[in-house]
């Protein structure tokens, strides 16, 4: 996603490391080793020592979640989903 949105930007990205923990890649922004891609929904509570700034062209991706067939009808199952399409 980095990639993408550096390249929307006009420049490719120099990469200092590499992460699939959102809360990682939110250590890394403290720590000072550069600037990361989190979406909201996956901050941490605690972000510490970084400041946030929305993208002026937000990248996308579509993420889908998978339900054992049936079960998209239980209050558990639609809570869940129901808050993640919010």
């Amino acid at each position: 996603m980095i990639e993408r949105a550096c390249g929307a930007a006009g420049f490719v990205p120099e990469v200092a490391a590499e992460a699939t923990d959102f809360a990682v890649l939110t250590a890394l922004v403290a720590a000072g080793a550069g600037a990361a891609l989190v979406p909201r929904m996956a901050l941490p509570e605690a972000h510490g020592d970084v400041s946030l700034h929305p993208l002026a062209s937000p990248v996308t991706r579509k993420v889908y979640a998978l339900t054992r067939r049936g079960t998209a009808r239980r209050p558990d199952v639609r809570a869940v989903l129901t808050r993640l399409c919010a």
